[in-house]
């Protein structure tokens, strides 16, 4: 059985082998994760992913170009892997099992799937790193008008599929950018300017 993560955000993943942390004492949130992850009552929340931190780091600091075809080469298989399953489907129905699953959470993934498809982000990627944090939702996983199921609808397995996805998202219009951005959300460090 495939062990399941949940990242920096909040946001959940099988395990690809990045270090596991334990964060909380706190009976409630231990419980919930056993629940959540099949896994022993310790909560499992993985460090932040080296790889995709190493990339990021590299563009914000204008190292790389996001034109290049080194750095699509290297976002393309970074993002393949990151998600933890073939299936991106998969990996947006797992968001509905955890209970990080914030309106927040919600929301950036809605808003991340109508820019795959072809519409513009409403909310800056600078927004949703301040917005979107790591808190266990009280009530359960958030998951009215999470409209994952909307967007795949109508494919077939193959565009559900990680690789089909992401190779749509570099085809969009500063789309690696978006990619990459995304990805530092999803499985990347929280820095907090204080």
């Amino acid at each position: 059985m495939k062990k399941v993560v949940v990242y920096p955000r909040g946001f959940a993943a099988y395990s690809v082998g990045w270090p596991i942390v334990r964060v909380d004492n706190d009976l409630s949130v231990a419980s919930a994760a056993a629940r959540y992850a099949n896994v022993n009552s310790r909560e499992r929340v993985s460090m932040s992913a080296g790889n995709i931190e190493n990339l990021y780091k590299a563009f914000m600091t204008n190292q790389r170009s996001p034109k290049s075809l080194d750095f699509i080469t290297d976002l393309y298989a970074v993002a393949v892997n990151a998600f933890g399953t073939t299936s991106f489907y998969d990996w947006l129905h797992m968001q509905t099992q955890n209970p990080y699953f914030t309106s927040d959470h919600r929301d950036f993934l809605n808003e991340t799937l109508e820019f795959i498809f072809g519409r513009e982000r409403l909310v800056s990627m600078g927004s949703w790193r301040m917005i979107i944090r790591y808190h266990m939702n009280e009530t359960g996983p958030v998951v009215n008008d999470y409209r994952y199921q909307q967007f795949f609808l109508n494919r077939g397995k193959e565009e559900q599929a990680v690789t089909s996805v992401i190779r749509r998202w570099i085809a969009r219009p500063s789309g690696a950018q978006d990619l990459l951005a995304t990805l530092h959300i999803l499985f990347g460090e929280v820095i907090t300017n204080n």
